[in-house]
């Protein structure tokens, strides 16, 4: 079940959290943003006492897909930096440009290509695979459907270079909803996040995916 609580801020959510943590006795992971990882450990002990770090631990979301990934066997798998993704996505433009109609004669330009890179990773983190924005095409009027017919041909050449020679290059995060069921990491755990609204959305995405825990 994933409850939130809403609030102004130093309303006492935080604490909320943090003395459910303690009341409950559970193992439980306290997922807050990088930033504030080291407070929050701070907080979590004065709630809790000496005897938190036994029960209870503090990730960040990138350390949560580090041990995620490390008992799944990819934590080798190097994910591309923001560079490595323009280029990326120009090799896969340059695959697909021979299918184009309106992006037949792409910018070959950074900031065309982090806009392509964006729109893709926003795809994937909403669940949108190429065939189903392919299938979603036609369905659409006049360059509508023609865009995103071109848009479906380019993410999937650039999904399949994140995949070639059997790697996976893609963000950490886009790894982790992948592999955190079958990690088995978060079961039986209470699952909390910070008031920051990034990490809420990260954590209702992980609950959608973690519901059978």
């Amino acid at each position: 079940m994933l409850r939130i609580w809403m609030g102004r801020a130093n309303t006492g959510k935080s604490r909320r959290v943090l003395e459910e943590i303690r009341d409950n006795g559970r193992e439980a992971m306290l997922l807050v943003p990088e930033h504030a990882s080291h407070g929050s450990e701070l907080d979590l002990c004065q709630v809790c006492g000496p005897a938190a770090s036994r029960y209870a631990e503090v990730l960040s979301f990138r350390q949560l897909a580090s041990r995620v990934l490390e008992r799944t066997g990819h934590l080798a798998d190097g994910a591309l930096d923001a560079g490595g993704k323009l280029l990326l996505m120009q090799l896969a433009l340059r695959e697909a440009s021979s299918q184009l109609t309106v992006y037949a004669r792409p910018s070959r330009r950074a900031p065309f290509l982090q806009e392509l890179v964006a729109l893709c990773s926003e795809l994937t983190a909403c669940r949108v695979r190429p065939e189903d924005l392919g299938e979603a095409a036609p369905l659409l009027d006049g360059m509508s459907g023609e865009k995103a017919r071109d848009v479906a041909l380019i993410y999937a050449a650039y999904l399949s270079r994140l995949h070639r020679d059997g790697e996976d290059r893609r963000d950490r995060m886009e790894q982790l909803l992948d592999h955190l069921e079958e990690s088995g990491y978060a079961a039986g755990k209470e699952k909390n996040g910070s008031e920051n609204k990034q990490c809420n959305r990260d954590l209702s995405g992980i609950h959608q995916r973690q519901h059978r825990l």
